[in-house]
C-alpha cells in the first residue's frame, strides 16, 4: 500500500491510496508517487483472485520501470471462408514503447511499423489484426470508450496485409497449432513470446478468442489462459472478468472430459476426477514436475529419513501436493502439502535404489467446491 500525504495547507489534503499486488512490484515503480519512502506501507497477506483485478487501473497510475510487451490475447482461426477475423492483442504494463524497434514472427511476420512517431504509452494495449481477413476486428463488448468503428480510443490498432510493413504469417497454422513473438531490434531480445502447447493450453470455440484471465497472470502457462467471453473478445481493452453464461454440454467437454455435464447453478459437472470446473469449462488438473526422493543418514544420531522433492506444476491456481509413500509396516501413506518438498521419517528403507519410492499429485479445488486430482508422478530413489 502506498499512502500519498497531503502538504500542510489550509485547504483539506487529498489521500491516495493505490495497492500492488505481485513480486514484480518494487520501491521503483512507486517513487515518483512519493515524497518519501516512509510514505510507502508493505502488505504480505492479501487475496490474490480478487486483486488481480485491478492490475490494469493500477499500471496507468504507477511509475514506468522496465520496457516490457504482454501478449494477452490471441484470435487465428476465422469463422468460415467469409466471415471473421485475426488479431493479437499486448498489453503495455512499463515504459512507453516505439513501435518502429518491434519485429514480429509467427502469426504475423515482419516490423510492426515504420513509423518513428508511433509509440504504445504505459497501460495501453497494441493490437495487431490481418487488413485482408473478411472481417474487420471489433471491439463491440468492450469497456472502453469506442470510436465509429467500434474500436477503444486508447488502444494502438496496426493493421497487417501483403503490402504492409507487417503481415499475417499464419496460414499453417492453427488454433492448436500456433505462436506469437516481438522482438527489439535495438538489442535482439525477445520481448515476449507465447507458443501453444495442446497439453497445457485449454481448447475454444470457433469465432472466439484466447484471453490471458489476468494481467498479471504468467502467459507462458497455457493453464493461465482461456475462452473469451463472447465472440470476437476484447480487442484492445481488459477481458470480461465477470462473464454470464448459459451451461452447455459441448463448452464443459471442450478441454477433454468427454463425459461432462451442466449441473446445477450452471455449472459444470465434470465426472472425472482428474478435471476441476473453472472459467466456464472443465480444466484438466496439470501434474507436478519430475520428482525424486533423497535417502539421507545422520551419522550423528544414526537416525535415516527420505526427502521427497517435485518440481512445480504448471498453474498460477491456487494448488496444493498429494504425496503418497511406502512406509515401514509395508503399507502406504499420504500426505497434502503447499510446498515442493517433504521429509517422511517412516518410510520403508527397505525398497532398494532406483525402486518406486512413492507418488505426487497436484490438487485443485474447482470453483463449485470439488477436489480434483492430476495423473500420479512417480518418485524415484
Amino acid at each position: 500500500i502506498i499512502q500519498r500525504k497531503p502538504k500542510k495547507k489550509k485547504k483539506k489534503g487529498i489521500t491516495t491510496i493505490i495497492i500492488g499486488v505481485g513480486s514484480q512490484w518494487n520501491p521503483a515503480n512507486i517513487d515518483c508517487l512519493v515524497a518519501s519512502q516512509s510514505d510507502i506501507i508493505y502488505v504480505t497477506s492479501y487475496t490474490s483472485g480478487q486483486l488481480n483485478t485491478i492490475l490494469p487501473t493500477l499500471t496507468q497510475v504507477t511509475c514506468p520501470v522496465t520496457y516490457h510487451l504482454v501478449i494477452s490475447e490471441v484470435q487465428l482461426n476465422l469463422t468460415n471462408s467469409s466471415e471473421g477475423s485475426r488479431f493479437v492483442e499486448a498489453y503495455n504494463p512499463g515504459k512507453t514503447v516505439t513501435l518502429k524497434d518491434l519485429d514480429l514472427d509467427g502469426i504475423f511476420e515482419g516490423k510492426v511499423t515504420t513509423n518513428p512517431s508511433l509509440v504504445l504509452p504505459q497501460a495501453n494495449y497494441l493490437v495487431l489484426y490481418d487488413k485482408d481477413a473478411p472481417t474487420m476486428i471489433s471491439c463491440e463488448n468492450c469497456n472502453c470508450t469506442k470510436n465509429s468503428n467500434n474500436l477503444c480510443t486508447d488502444a494502438v490498432y496496426v493493421g497487417c496485409c501483403s503490402n504492409c510493413s507487417c503481415s499475417f504469417g499464419g496460414s499453417s497454422m492453427s488454433n492448436t497449432k500456433w505462436h506469437v513473438s516481438f522482438v527489439d531490434t535495438t538489442d535482439s531480445n525477445t520481448v515476449d513470446s507465447i507458443t501453444y502447447d495442446s497439453s497445457t493450453w485449454p481448447q475454444i470455440f470457433t469465432g472466439y478468442t484466447y484471453e490471458l484471465k489476468y494481467l498479471g497472470f504468467d502467459n507462458h502457462q497455457g493453464s493461465n489462459w482461456e475462452q473469451s467471453c463472447s465472440s470476437k473478445g476484447t480487442p484492445g481493452s481488459h477481458p470480461i472478468y465477470n462473464c454470464s453464461w448459459t451451461c452447455t454440454p459441448q463448452q464443459c467437454q471442450l478441454n477433454g472430459a468427454s463425459s461432462a455435464i451442466c449441473g446445477s447453478s450452471q455449472q459444470c459437472d465434470c465426472k472425472n476426477s482428474e478435471y476441476f470446473f473453472a472459467d466456464r469449462t472443465c480444466n484438466k488438473v496439470p501434474p507436478p514436475g519430475t520428482c525424486y526422493a533423497y535417502w539421507i543418514k545422520n551419522d550423528t544420531t544414526n537416525s535415516r529419513y527420505v526427502q521427497f522433492e517435485w518440481g512445480a506444476a504448471a498453474t498460477d491456481r491456487d494448488h496444493k501436493y498429494l504425496l503418497s509413500y511406502y512406509t515401514r509396516s509395508g503399507s502406504s501413506d499420504q500426505v497434502i502439502t503447499s510446498v515442493r518438498t517433504k521429509t517422511v521419517a517412516d518410510y520403508d528403507y527397505s525398497r532398494g535404489t532406483q525402486a518406486l519410492a512413492g507418488t505426487i499429485q497436484t490438487q485443485i479445488i474447482g470453483n463449485d467446491g470439488s477436489n480434483a486430482l492430476s495423473s500420479s508422478q512417480d518418485c524415484y530413489r
